[in-house]
């Protein structure tokens, strides 16, 4: 391959035209080899994007509105690939993924039509329908603090958690008590 090179010697002074020269020539002689290099790596990066699973690099066909270009023959090397076997792209054929397939399902309910069944009627299956939502749980902890009486008639009691500060709510229920109360008070209404 040529690469289409000025001739940058009629422009140059007399003493600099063959140095202008050689390194054109040079630059001529390391052209196919660079071309040659870009297609080594074109393959090497293909080559990866298939290791890691990544999406092919996309094949833009030609518009035809160039001259040599023609948009028929290269629909036809398309239907030449798909004949000879190789593979399609990994989401052709397939459906969505289900985004509820790694969910554990902590309780199913059935539900019957409100409405009545005529005669003839077939049970053909379910239609599911995932609804996620949160559960809070109580979590209650009994402290039983030892209470010892000293042979001198006094009496010696366990003594509670600090952070609890002799209150029978934990830190959670506060919190939560606190998040709610405010952000009832920053809407002006609501409903209950």
């Amino acid at each position: 391959m040529k690469l289409p090179l000025p001739d940058l010697s009629i422009s140059v002074c007399s003493e600099c035209r063959p140095i202008v020269e050689a390194l054109q020539k040079i630059i001529e002689l390391q052209a196919p080899e660079i071309v040659e290099l870009k297609n080594q790596v074109e393959i090497l990066e293909d080559e990866m994007r298939e290791l890691k699973k990544l999406s092919k690099k996309p094949k833009f066909k030609p518009s035809g509105m160039d001259k040599g270009t023609d948009p028929d023959e290269d629909q036809n090397k398309d239907d030449d690939d798909i004949g000879s076997g190789k593979k399609r792209s990994s989401n052709q054929g397939k459906g969505k993924r289900s985004k509820t397939a790694s969910l554990s399902i902590h309780h199913k309910k059935i539900i019957q039509p409100v409405e009545p069944l005529p005669k003839g009627a077939r049970f053909k299956g379910y239609r599911e329908f995932v609804v996620q939502d949160m559960k809070i749980e109580s979590y209650n902890t009994l402290y039983r603090l030892a209470h010892y009486q000293l042979p001198d008639g006094s009496t010696l009691t366990g003594k509670l958690p600090k952070e609890l500060n002799g209150q029978h709510f934990g830190k959670r229920v506060k919190k939560l008590c606190t998040v709610s109360i405010s952000s009832l008070s920053s809407h002006s209404t609501f409903i209950m």
